[in-house]
């Protein structure tokens, strides 16, 4: 296949051979390039030998994993282009008005990143980079003057690893193509996903995680024009290339979809001489912004999705359903051929991408896209969250302002979701729509993204203020003298002298981190369950209350412990010289109730969501930094329970082995135990004591279609289904699993999993009769979905069993739901 591959390349770009001393994966690997996988690490030997190699090449480490796996690209052109690349880097970012200058038409280059393995398991995909970096290091194209190439040859080292790692574990010396071996049955939670389980190709707009952050600054650096993000499907399939299919997100352009198609034309040309099957336009749209395709697109450049047939279940060979054999050197082959043929049509129309590039960031500061003119966000009375939200838009490179003078606007309310006047101030954030990423600022915080087509890949509504729990309003007219925002700097430390007591808000995630810093340190904390007043400032409920009487065998650390730790999280403390309140209850009332430290364990294992299992881990290992035992299926079930007090189990179906399994973890609430349910884990344990009542149980049922023709029976479904949008939540903030909240809130609602309102317990989290949406939900499910719990807490025994239905962490970015699930963690300890 490579004498093939080479005539190809021959033929069809006009490469003339070079440096030979350079040496293939073929010779450079111990392992057996294109019939066994190859170890991160010597992915990573070999792209730093090309580029010791050849002058063609530089390497550059850009960051490191979570798992500590360097994180690097190649960066290949021309000699000359080389020599002076900082220059055409300078030159290009100042096309996008990120940086001042003038732009010189002569250090114009067609900038191609080329993204593989976001997916560890879609292993042929990193492979395949060390392929093309052969090619373009060994060869002489006559277009290679005008393209800067960036191989990132793998976003995801840790779930690559661990897919490889496995693989050749369990690999026999002998393929074994069978589907039923062992080695394509890759175990729980399988190599697709990062150290967290986080999926890495849903987190680009949210960075979250280490690799994405990393990613995010070098790929900035840059600002390219072309991006294919290299994936595997199931191996059944051919390969997928672009043009998208629909919907597309209305603000992508008219330049961005036709040259979508100018590349898969030329995909096209070079498969078919090649006699490869190929398919464009379905499956995988345009729409949701967090994809390695589209976060490119709203950053102007010509973001594609490639997904060749393979995956993890593909193993080193796989025999498919027509008889045929699928090997690692055909899915390298097939992506080798792809990332060519697109670096070489991008560098054949350099100047037409480069000026269509530069328009689109022309004409972001000249227009807004969305009608509104302004994004406006309150203060507050929570700068950590704020702080928060800011941190995100510099990452992206979003600008921001106050105004001078305060003023009175009409505008759309993002809680009220309706137009109304609003007061704005000079410390209120103002986030133009008309700036260099005015694009993307509008795709991330506009109330309501337009969808044209329901059937749809992802979520269909994620707007920040939402996600962040941020007053917001989204304004049409300009709002004129503008000056640079106040840095957030949030107060923390100790005010006042006194020694009686000290009094911190419960307001966010750094005020749970801060309470898990101060019982790890052996301090005895309270927690307000009613409101009270100290020289007129007013404490809510859920407020931490650290008095010096609790703590006398530390009272000489007490206050240097406080102050650290309230550095650390940046949290302020009032102290306090009495214990007698001006309203609501003294320090010393039975109200102020003792906190007692979480022994948490969380099972893992097949049958659960190891994005929720993983969305948890992270939120307590890196948010809280509260310790959790990991607890298998068969340590659940084998009765290992009873050194915790705290039990959690993610969104998953289980189909507990055991008989008694059932009693045995009710047995354990009833003597004081704490279980935590999420998603589809309400179900795990449901019978009488529990009884919850599903209320759209027959809306997700499949509707008839017998009168349908096939081709209409898939959209006909749609109208049951919930792809992912906000639902507005009524919240008891009276109840301590609200504690921190105003009395609503909205949350992501991706799945038909709903209950009616609980009788015998507290529905804390629940819709009205007609709830507020934003996003795209069938109507057939919206008919059955009134007033619904989503969040509860019931009594059964001594202990507690708390329903999370919907996920409050989504994705690991939805701040507003951090709080609610720290409160799971400690009511009732």
């Amino acid at each position: 296949m490579q004498n093939i591959l080479t005539a190809f390349f021959i033929f069809a770009s006009g490469l003339v051979f070079a440096q030979a001393d350079i040496e293939s994966p073929d010779d450079f690997l111990v392992t057996d390039y294109g019939k066994e996988f190859t170890p991160y690490h010597l992915v990573v030997n070999y792209f730093e030998q090309i580029a010791r190699r050849s002058p063609r090449v530089e390497y550059r480490p850009y960051g490191f994993s979570t798992e500590k796996r360097q994180l690097g690209i190649a960066i290949i052109s021309s000699e000359k282009n080389m020599s002076q690349l900082e220059q055409i880097r300078l030159n290009n970012l100042k096309k996008t008005g990120l940086l001042a200058g003038k732009t010189d038409k002569k250090l114009d280059k067609a900038i191609v990143w080329v993204n593989f393995g976001v997916h560890g398991n879609e292993a042929a995909a990193t492979e395949s980079a060390m392929e093309v970096l052969f090619e373009l290091a060994t060869t002489k194209a006559p277009w290679l003057e005008d393209v800067v190439v960036i191989l990132n040859p793998c976003a995801n080292p840790d779930g690559f690893d661990r897919y490889v790692n496995w693989n050749r574990s369990v690999a026999h010396q002998v393929l074994m193509p069978n589907s039923q071996s062992r080695e394509h049955r890759e175990p729980w939670p399988t190599g697709r996903s990062n150290h967290y389980y986080f999926d890495l190709n849903r987190d680009w707009a949210w960075a979250t995680q280490k690799e994405t952050k990393a990613l995010l600054e070098t790929y900035q650096s840059w600002m390219p024009h072309v991006v294919p993000d290299m994936h595997e499907q199931y191996p059944n399939n051919s390969f997928y290339f672009a043009p998208a299919a629909h919907p597309f997100h209305e603000y992508l352009s008219v330049f961005q979809s036709e040259f979508q198609k100018k590349i898969g034309l030329a995909n096209a040309h070079a498969f078919d001489e090649r006699g490869w099957l190929y398919f464009t336009k379905e499956t995988f749209d345009l729409f949701y912004p967090g994809y390695g395709d589209t976060y490119p697109l709203f950053n102007g450049a010509i973001g594609m999705t490639y997904e060749q047939a393979g995956h993890g279940v593909a193993g080193r060979a796989i025999q498919l359903d027509i008889g045929d054999t699928l090997t690692i050197r055909e899915r390298i082959d097939h992506f080798v051929v792809a990332s060519i043929s697109t670096i070489r049509t991008a560098a054949q129309s350099r100047q037409e991408l480069v000026k269509a590039f530069q328009t689109y960031f022309e004409n972001s500061q000249k227009k807004s896209l969305s009608g509104y003119q302004a994004f406006v966000i309150k203060r507050g009375d929570n700068p950590y969250r704020l702080r928060q939200f800011v941190e995100l838009l510099d990452r992206h490179r979003i600008k921001y302002f106050s105004v001078k003078k305060s003023k009175n606007l009409k505008a759309y309310s993002y809680q009220f979701r309706e137009e109304t006047m609003f007061d704005i101030g000079k410390d209120d954030l103002v986030i133009p729509a008309k700036q260099p990423m005015g694009v993307l600022a509008s795709v991330l915080l506009e109330p309501n993204s337009y969808l044209e087509d329901s059937l749809t890949y992802d979520v269909t509504a994620w707007s920040l203020p939402y996600a962040y729990g941020l007053e917001a309003y989204a304004v049409k007219e300009g709002i004129p003298g503008l000056t640079a925002f106040a840095k957030i700097v949030p107060t923390f430390g100790i005010n006042g002298q006194g020694h009686y007591a000290w009094v911190a808000p419960w307001q966010g995630v750094n005020s749970a981190a801060f309470l898990v810093r101060l019982l790890q340190e052996g301090v005895r904390v309270r927690r307000a369950t009613k409101p009270f007043s100290f020289h007129g400032k007013t404490y809510r409920r859920g407020s931490l209350m650290i008095a010096e009487a609790d703590n006398r065998f530390k009272i000489n650390k007490l206050e240097a412990i406080l102050r650290q730790a309230a550095k650390d999280h940046l949290v302020s403390i009032d102290a306090m010289k009495t214990g007698y309140s001006d309203n609501g209850p003294d320090l010393g009332s039975w109200s102020m109730k003792l906190i007692k430290t979480p022994k948490v364990a969380m099972v893992y294992g097949k049958g659960v969501n190891a994005y929720q299992y993983g969305e948890m881990w992270h939120f307590m290992d890196v948010d809280l930094e509260l310790p959790f035992v990991a607890l298998s299926m068969e340590q659940l079930e084998g009765g290992r329970i009873w050194d915790f007090n705290t039990i959690v189990l993610a969104d998953g179906d289980y189909h507990f082995q055991k008989y008694g399994t059932k009693n045995l973890i009710k047995g354990w609430v009833k003597k004081g135990g704490k279980l935590i349910l999420m998603g589809q884990a309400c179900l795990a344990i449901d019978d009488d004591d529990f009884n919850l009542i599903r209320s759209t149980e027959h809306a997700s049922a499949v509707i008839s279609t017998k009168s349908l023709l096939m081709s209409e029976r898939l959209r006909a479904n749609i109208s049951s289904s919930v792809p992912g949008g906000l639902v507005e939540v009524l919240l008891d903030n009276t109840h301590p699993l609200a504690y921190g909240y105003g009395k609503r809130s909205y949350f992501m609602k991706n799945d038909d999993l709903s209950f009616f309102l609980m009788t015998t317990g507290m529905n804390v989290g629940y819709t009205s009769g007609n709830p507020k949406v934003v996003g795209f939900f069938g109507q057939r499910f919206l008919s059955h979905f009134g007033e619904n719990m989503l969040f509860g807490q019931r009594r059964l025994g001594d202990g507690h069993v708390i329903y999370l239905v919907a996920d409050p962490l989504f994705r690991g970015f939805w701040e507003e739901g951090k709080l609610l699930v720290a409160n799971a963690l400690f009511l009732g300890q």
